[in-house]
């Protein structure tokens, strides 16, 4: 591991650390040290990616570059995020993501070299693509702590990991507004990747684009049936990681065993 990998690592562990509520009480100082921590975690991992990326042979777009890529946007989302709203209590998530996600691409080798530069379409359309993976990533994180505060509070229990979360209608809130933004870099991502596509089995993204239209259905009909029919609760919750769970086997999935399996 690099120097910036290791400086990486420690911010994400002393973040986690701050926020975690069987270790510091929740208080509006531990949390300005607890984004501190992150985004000092976040500007060495992301110079860190941009050594491991951008290399001069082309762009080393390999499985665990892309992870640590997406764990790192997720990160940033939530810290910048959380200078506005209380999305705090996801970095309880984000950061060991995003630590273990460095140690992936410091230890296990991988490489997928395209070359971008002279490509914008293809860049914009990746980039927009990671983008709404990472957006949608901090919605289903959401949606598994809106459920687990749901049955927390049904079973009448009392956690300290409740202190750092917002009461539940504004975690709803919260999830929906994601959700939007998430759908609609998806939408954009798909829209671009399918403008200069030629042949979907030669250029192996049948599946990944099959299941990434599927996927953005299933986002768009929960935002709908919100819209529509005031869909909340376990339903929102239920659709949301389905369709988390379809994006991430129509690109990782996918990717994992072209890159890893087949060696592709």
């Amino acid at each position: 591991m690099t120097e910036l990998s290791i400086i990486a690592v420690a911010g994400y562990i002393a973040a986690f650390v701050l926020i975690h509520p069987k270790v510091v009480t929740p208080c509006p100082t531990s949390r300005i040290f607890t984004l501190l921590a992150g985004f000092i975690a976040l500007a060495a991992h992301g110079w860190q990616l941009h050594m491991w990326i951008d290399t001069a042979a082309g762009q080393n777009l390999s499985f665990f570059n892309v992870t640590s890529m997406v764990a790192w946007i997720a990160g940033l989302m939530v810290c910048l995020g959380a200078l506005r709203y209380p999305l705090h209590n996801m970095l309880l998530f984000t950061t060991p993501m995003a630590a273990l996600s460095i140690f992936c691409a410091s230890f296990i080798a991988g490489e997928t070299l395209l070359v971008l530069k002279d490509n914008p379409q293809a860049l914009a359309h990746i980039l927009i693509s990671l983008a709404a993976y990472s957006i949608l990533l901090v919605a289903a994180i959401q949606a598994l702590l809106l459920l687990y505060l749901d049955r927390q509070l049904h079973k009448h229990r009392k956690l300290s990991i409740l202190k750092l979360l917002p009461p539940l209608q504004t975690m709803e809130q919260l999830l929906f507004q994601i959700l939007w933004i998430g759908f609609t870099a998806l939408v954009i991502a798909l829209a671009t990747g399918i403008s200069f596509m030629t042949d979907m089995s030669q250029q192996k993204v049948a599946h990944h684009t099959v299941l990434s239209i599927i996927a953005a259905t299933v986002i768009g009909g929960l935002l709908f049936g919100r819209h529509r029919y005031g869909w909340r609760g376990k339903t929102a919750v239920r659709w949301t990681l389905i369709g988390y769970g379809l994006l991430l086997l129509a690109y990782f999935g996918s990717k994992a065993v072209l890159e890893m399996l087949l060696g592709a």
